[in-house]
């Protein structure tokens, strides 16, 4: 197929195509550990928000949950950390 009326043919320009191997066609990026802890965080600051709120609501009840929520959150985060960035480097305040 050559070119069109009014345009001429140019070889040294590519064309871009959308192949299997392209971006437009890969799938959503793996998470990295870094999102992952980041989304985890996210659920414990979460809970925390909502047992705040909870208390200030006089709902002891459902602040309670949140608080087992967030801690039940946070153990295991830590514990499926597996590396020393969660490691106490000084004492607790």
């Amino acid at each position: 197929m050559g070119p069109r009326p009014g345009q001429r043919s140019s070889p040294s320009r590519a064309i871009r195509t959308n192949d299997p191997t392209g971006p437009w066609c890969a799938g959503p990026p793996e998470p990295t550990l870094e999102h992952v802890q980041a989304e985890d965080i996210d659920d414990v600051v979460q809970a925390l928000a909502v047992a705040k709120y909870a208390l200030e609501a006089n709902d002891h009840p459902a602040a309670g949950a949140a608080i087992d929520q967030a801690l039940a959150k946070a153990r295991s985060l830590l514990s499926n950390a597996g590396d020393e960035r969660f490691v106490r480097t000084r004492p607790a305040s």
